[in-house]
């Protein structure tokens, strides 16, 4: 993104909502300095990659091989 003559980067991330067989939803709980928040699964999509083969890789490096189709 540029504002002015300024460029600001930034990256495209993915999340998705997994649901086991006991309605159960996968989530992460993760800390930042002194704050600790819970979120979806989810990371930045590699240069060229969609966002379902983002997820497909996201959540296989999850241990979830069975997700998106």
């Amino acid at each position: 993104m540029i504002i002015g003559s300024i460029m600001f980067p930034f990256n495209v991330r993915v999340y998705g909502i997994l649901i086991n067989d006991k309605n159960e939803i996968l989530l992460s709980d993760e800390s930042y300095g002194n704050m600790s928040f819970t979120k979806l699964p989810g990371g930045g999509l590699e240069f060229g990659e969609g966002t379902i083969d983002g997820l497909k890789r996201v959540y296989g490096r999850n241990g979830r091989s069975h997700c998106c189709g």
